[in-house]
């Protein structure tokens, strides 16, 4: 029963947490927030600069550094939802 996962879980988590939009993030990365939205939707790629403001954005909010990297904000959902949807099942035994 996997229901549609939305890209980006973490920065969305952050977002939420500090109660950032979308604007704020497209400022943060010097974009609007129709490009940020296409980024955070997965329809348009984040850039490495994008991900390194990202990054040094939330750390000066408070988040810790060493917990902080581009893998587990950007890349690591992508795997772990995929897998997780893959072998997501209703079976009875």
């Amino acid at each position: 029963m996997g229901g549609k996962v939305l890209p980006f879980p973490e920065v969305r988590g952050l977002m939420a947490k500090y109660g950032k939009t979308q604007q704020d993030m497209g400022n943060v990365i010097g974009c609007g927030y129709a490009t940020f939205a296409k980024k955070l939707n997965n329809k348009s790629d984040f850039s490495m600069s994008d991900m390194l403001k990202i990054r040094a954005f939330f750390v000066n909010l408070g988040e810790d550094p060493q917990e902080m990297t581009i893998e587990r904000i950007f890349f690591t959902w992508e795997n772990h939802y995929s897998e997780g949807l893959a072998n997501d099942s209703c079976s009875v035994q």
